[in-house]
């Protein structure tokens, strides 16, 4: 993205730096907290960004049991955990 220094800034610089300053999702939870609280504005424009992130982390298998083909969305702890954290900043802001 352009920007009045003459520079370019992308989308994987900001990502980049936000994941030096974020190295855990408590840290992530609390930059969104800092900046909603300076901005009035959420920190993400979809929330199922960071649902999806998070669940995305888990070793494989998130909905189904490569296994046996059975659902396992309801019973793995990826999932909630993506999902507490998620509603969890939701109601934060």
């Amino acid at each position: 993205m352009p920007n009045d220094r003459n520079t370019s800034i992308t989308f994987h610089h900001v990502m980049n730096d936000l994941a030096m300053l974020n190295d855990t999702w408590d840290k992530l939870a609390e930059t969104a907290k800092q900046f909603t609280a300076k901005t009035g504005k959420a920190f993400v424009d979809g929330t199922d960004l960071i649902y999806n992130a998070l669940r995305d982390q888990s070793d494989g298998e998130i909905y189904y049991s490569k296994a046996d083909k059975s659902l396992i969305a309801d019973t793995n702890p990826q999932n909630k955990k993506a999902y507490d954290f998620t509603v969890k900043g939701i109601q934060d802001q």
